[in-house]
């Protein structure tokens, strides 16, 4: 089913809000019941953290590992190919944790996902794009050991926070040829994603939108000299910018944005928008109404369900071979 895209402009009462006292009807007088039994509290999942995925070496050092921590759900049987959720924390990326994310993947394990919160490389120790080419490795990591974690190789979605959403953005539309590490030399598997889910994510670094806070913390990412082995800032943020690489046969993506937001700004969304609509690409926006950088309850609760449905609407299983003459997925 395609979803247009559109943004989606969140105003009036939040969800989930109680009843006003008083407000709800009086019960007729009935005999005495047994009161209904609670209902069964989901399991916990099977946890298993500091997994490594990748690792770089360092000269006079221990080798550098990257690492993922691993939620299965609690009924996963062998044989099982459950649809996955990539998890990717926030931070400027130059700070934050896996471990950050671990009550999302745990409860996207009790709704049936596998789900892996994964560690990268922070700038500006790193600079991009080690972020991304580290995000596509845990991607690929996982879909090489689908058989032994339980999951679909061809059912993996992202969501991401901040930077985290940036990234996951670039796991929907990145190449195999665009410079970003999705596609290893020795391997045939890409690190490309079935859907992502981005709150408040740049996807325009070279905009003059945002503030100087930001612009300090994408100096971190980019570089912030004019000029960087013969390239330009203006190029390395187009070069490091989601809406730089949308095409017809990118995966569909749910963006969140708040009118609040003193980082990202909500316009952020619609160069996206416009790019992805220009390409036919599956996705939508939400701009929140007074919501700002990291969304308050209940919207919190609220999106993370949509954001839920969104991908498992997007990752379904696929019964029947493409019409010919389509391009196929890219995995």
């Amino acid at each position: 089913m395609l979803i247009p895209t559109a943004i989606l402009l969140v105003f009036g009462p939040a969800l989930f809000e109680p009843p006003t006292p008083g407000s709800a009807p009086t019960a007729p007088a009935v005999a005495p019941v047994s009161a209904p039994a609670a209902p069964a509290v989901a399991p916990a999942p099977k946890f298993t953290p500091n997994i490594t995925y990748t690792s770089y070496p360092r000269e006079g050092a221990p080798s550098l590992e990257l690492m993922l921590n691993l939620a299965q759900p609690a009924d996963l049987k062998p044989g099982d190919a459950r649809p996955c959720i990539v998890a990717i924390h926030g931070g400027g990326w130059a700070a934050g944790k896996r471990e950050d994310l671990n009550f999302l993947i745990s409860e996207a394990a009790k709704q049936g996902f596998v789900g892996a919160t994964i560690s990268y490389r922070f700038a500006p120790g790193f600079r991009f794009p080690a972020q991304i080419e580290d995000c596509a490795a845990a991607v690929r990591f996982l879909k090489q050991n689908a058989e032994k974690y339980g999951l679909d190789p061809d059912r993996i979605g992202a969501i991401g926070i901040s930077a985290g959403a940036h990234l996951a953005m670039l796991l929907a539309v990145g190449g195999e040829n665009d410079g970003l590490g999705m596609k290893a030399a020795d391997s045939s598997l890409t690190g490309r994603v079935r859907a992502s889910v981005a709150f408040f994510g740049p996807t325009d670094l070279s905009s003059k939108d945002f503030a100087p806070t930001t612009t300090q913390i994408l100096n971190g990412l980019i570089g912030a000299d004019d000029m960087i082995d013969g390239v330009s800032k203006v190029d390395r943020a187009k070069k490091a910018s989601p809406v730089t690489y949308v095409t017809k046969d990118d995966s569909p993506i749910l963006m969140f944005f708040g009118t609040k937001d003193p980082l990202v700004p909500h316009t952020q969304a619609y160069g996206m928008l416009d790019a992805m609509t220009r390409a036919s690409v599956n996705g939508r926006a939400e701009i929140i109404a007074n919501e700002g950088h990291g969304f308050k309850m209940p919207e919190m609760t609220r999106t993370l369900k949509d954001a839920a449905d969104f991908l498992l609407e997007n990752m379904a299983e696929r019964k029947a071979t493409p019409p010919a003459g389509t391009e196929p997925a890219k995995k």
